[in-house]
């Protein structure tokens, strides 16, 4: 998956692979600077629709 200018393209997949169990709140707060959890559910759901093509 290719990064974003900002970074975050490609992290999001990592994430939740590598914190299963986290909240999207903890998720976020993963990333320097915070994301929000509505940041986060909007990077994973443009994730999920980028590999579902």
């Amino acid at each position: 998956m290719a990064r974003r200018a900002d970074g975050r393209r490609g992290m999001s997949d990592r994430w939740r692979i590598d914190h299963p169990d986290a909240s999207l709140a903890e998720l976020g707060a993963l990333h320097e600077p915070p994301l929000t959890k509505h940041a986060v559910s909007g990077i994973i759901r443009r994730a999920k629709k980028w590999v579902a093509r």
